[in-house]
């Protein structure tokens, strides 16, 4: 079944000027923001724009480290060979760049990283890049179930303004992973008079929202303008809340891997819709009540303990993890003292699912994880 990369290789040709943006086109351009433009793309989004194809030659001819580097754990392989592919191709090469930034912040918690995407003269795509391989972008994500606001919610809501006063036309606002979370959030935040200049907000496979985020005014008044799609074994999408109206698209990849965008089957423009969600799906669903049962306070502790044995190892990102480093973590969750069976139990449960160990509930709880 064709992906994104073979989109490419057939409607490479067409310009956005005689089809205009698509499912699938949406995809691409949110993973467009995983690449790392800095030194490429300005900043300011006054600034003059830089062209696609432009860009790509300075980042491939540059960068031979990036250029042989994939870009983590859990984001596609194939993202750099997608770029290359859009730089050669009619519909993709002469888009306009700007507005490029990335942030992390590790005493603040905050990963941030953003795109702007001129179509045409009329529309652009703010691209929001999603959950990178760092551990800091992990442990953002997973403040969400105690803080009322991350950082990178504050600082899309920012960067989605600030664009949308220095340039002209109509946007579209989508993302990947967390990405496309952020985008939702930025859609529904927005100053008013720049939330009317959005015409649709994409999230792809991104988490949800708390209930009573999604019971705002706000939202409820900006829900129509949402495109939600998760692949049929989503887990990344299915973290936390997420009963918003979404498309369940099937993918060649399993478990965890459904993740990547590269793996997502299309047709047209368009993605193969599968049934429903597959079975699978529960796990995380009984994961989010169970963590969704525990107090606030609760919550918070839960989430620091995990992430504070994850950074005892001394790893930035989950692609430096290794078989050693992951059996000291899964060690000292059963030995922590500070939690009940049960809390250690789920918190091995997400580990596994974060990283795609292939454990069930029964492994775990009867200590058969090597």
């Amino acid at each position: 079944m064709a992906n994104i990369i073979d989109y490419l290789k057939w409607r490479g040709d067409i310009t956005f000027e005689q089809v205009k943006l698509g499912e699938v086109d949406n995809l691409i351009l949110s993973l467009l923001a995983f690449v790392d433009f800095t030194g490429i793309v300005p900043a300011d989004p006054s600034a003059p724009p830089v062209s696609l194809k432009q860009a790509a030659m300075q980042f491939f001819f540059e960068n031979d480290i990036k250029k042989n580097k994939g870009p983590g754990l859990i984001i596609s392989p194939h993202i750099y060979k997608m770029f290359r592919m859009m730089a050669e191709s009619k519909r993709f090469a002469d888009l306009q760049l700007s507005a490029f930034v990335n942030e992390i912040d590790f005493a603040e918690e905050k990963q941030f990283s953003a795109l702007t995407i001129r179509l045409k003269e009329s529309i652009s795509y703010i691209s929001i890049r999603g959950t990178d391989d760092t551990i800091v972008g992990w442990k953002e994500d997973f403040n969400l179930l105690f803080l009322d606001e991350i950082p990178s919610q504050r600082r899309v809501v920012q960067y989605v303004n600030a664009v949308c006063d220095a340039q002209s036309g109509n946007f579209y606002v989508g993302g990947h992973s967390k990405g496309g979370h952020l985008a939702l959030y930025a859609a529904v935040k927005c100053k008013p008079e720049h939330k009317k200049r959005i015409v649709a907000a994409f999230s792809n496979d991104g988490p949800g929202f708390s209930k009573d985020f999604t019971e705002l005014p706000e939202y409820r008044a900006t829900e129509h303008k949402f495109h939600i799609y998760m692949p049929q074994n989503s887990v990344i999408g299915m973290f936390f809340e997420n009963k918003e109206k979404r498309r369940v698209v099937k993918s060649k990849q399993v478990g965890v891997f459904q993740h990547d965008g590269v793996s997502w089957e299309v047709m047209g423009g368009n993605f193969v819709r599968a049934k429903k969600l597959s079975n699978g799906v529960g796990d995380i669903m009984l994961l989010n009540e169970r963590i969704h049962a525990m107090p606030v306070p609760a919550r918070k502790h839960f989430v620091d303990v995990l992430f504070g044995m994850l950074e005892s190892t001394g790893v930035r990102t989950l692609s430096e993890l290794n078989a050693k480093s992951l059996k000291h973590i899964i060690m000292m969750i059963r030995a922590f003292n500070d939690l009940d069976q049960k809390e250690r139990d789920l918190m091995l449960l997400l580990v596994a699912h974060m990283l795609d160990f292939g454990v069930t509930n029964d492994n775990l709880i009867e200590g058969k994880i090597e």
